[in-house]
C-alpha cells in the first residue's frame, strides 16, 4: 500500500472515525483488516492501542456497504472447485473418507453436521470393494 495514498484516505475519513478510516483503507487497497491496521500503525497514523482496539473488533460485513464493496473476511475457509467437492463428498458418501477427512479435504469449507448422510453399502457392495481394491 503507497505512503500517499493510505495518507491521503486516512485523512478523508478519519475526521468522521479512525474506524471509519481504517476500514476504507482496507476497502480501496482490497486487503485484510489486520493488514490495513497494521500499515496505519506502520506508517504512524495510529498508536499500538489504536490498533490493538481496531483488531480487537473485526471488521463487519456491513461496514463495508458504506463503501459499496464486500469481500472475503479474513479466516473464512477458501472455496473449492466445485468438480474436486463433488468428488470428495462422493466418495465420504461411499465410505471410502472419514467425516474428518472428509471436511479437512474440503479445507474446512463445512463442518461435519453438514455433510450428507453416507451411503448405506451392502454386504456384497462392501465385499466387492475390499475385493477389487476400490
Amino acid at each position: 500500500m503507497p505512503r500517499p495514498s493510505v495518507v491521503s484516505t486516512w485523512e478523508e475519513f478519519s475526521a468522521q472515525s479512525p474506524r471509519l478510516a481504517a476500514t476504507a483503507v482496507a476497502v480501496r487497497f482490497s486487503v485484510s483488516w489486520t493488514a490495513a491496521c497494521n500499515q496505519l500503525k506502520n506508517l504512524g497514523l495510529i498508536d499500538s492501542r489504536e490498533r490493538e482496539r481496531l483488531l480487537g473488533n473485526d471488521l463487519r460485513r456491513g461496514e463495508l456497504f458504506e463503501f459499496g464493496e464486500r469481500f472475503t473476511v479474513e479466516l473464512d475457509p477458501p472455496s473449492v472447485p466445485p468438480a474436486y467437492a463433488r468428488a470428495v463428498v462422493a466418495a465420504y458418501r461411499r465410505g471410502q473418507l472419514t467425516a474428518a477427512r472428509t471436511v479437512e479435504l474440503l479445507h474446512y469449507s463445512v463442518s461435519e453436521a453438514d455433510l450428507p448422510d453416507p451411503d448405506a453399502l451392502s454386504l456384497d457392495e462392501l465385499r466387492s470393494e475390499f475385493q477389487t481394491g476400490l
